[in-house]
């Protein structure tokens, strides 16, 4: 009977171990993700504890990902000095702006916020123009323009840096000359 006991015993204690190995693993792996794609931006990987992904820092830019229950969100922080608070859809960008694509605390914007934000997006758009193409190429669907930054949020556990450049390239194209 003690024998019994004993093997239940070992076997329980080796299956906790391996999934504790299991998620350690797992973690590290993320880590390493994000530490090569914060090389590969020319950033760096920012450790925030055993429990959490990390972040990327990097000259003017913030990358966060975030765990939430059983699935990860990506958000992208650039800075900015803007108008005000605005969340802007893609479809903002068509030729010419649509006004129905953006919002100021969910609510259409007034009169005087549209033509601070026209104001603001007009300094940098002969160069720093943003095309709905380009937030396509970039997986982006909503913006959020606030006092100090520009920020988006992708679904998922986002390293690729080719899509993490054109993400930041998006997003500074928006804040304009600094």
């Amino acid at each position: 009977m003690i024998d019994v006991r004993m093997t239940a015993a070992a076997i329980t204690a080796g299956v906790l171990a391996l999934l504790l190995a299991g998620y350690a693993f797992v973690m590290l792996r993320r880590q390493a993700r994000l530490r090569q794609a914060a090389a590969d931006i020319g950033g760096v990987y920012q450790h925030e504890g055993w429990t959490q992904p990390g972040a990327i820092g990097g000259p003017g830019f913030t990358i966060r990902v975030e765990a939430l229950r059983r699935t990860f969100r990506t958000t992208v922080i650039v800075s900015a000095q803007a108008p005000g608070d605005y969340a802007l859809d893609a479809g903002f960008f068509a030729s010419p702006l649509d006004w129905s694509h953006v919002k100021v605390s969910d609510r259409p914007p007034s009169e005087a916020e549209r033509e601070a934000l026209a104001q603001w997006l007009e300094r940098g758009a002969s160069t720093h123009r943003v095309h709905e193409d380009r937030l396509a190429d970039a997986g982006v669907s909503r913006i959020f323009v606030a006092n100090e930054t520009i920020t988006t949020t992708v679904d998922g556990f986002v390293t690729d840096a080719a899509r993490l450049r054109r993400i930041i390239d998006v997003l500074s194209r928006l804040a304009g000359p600094r």
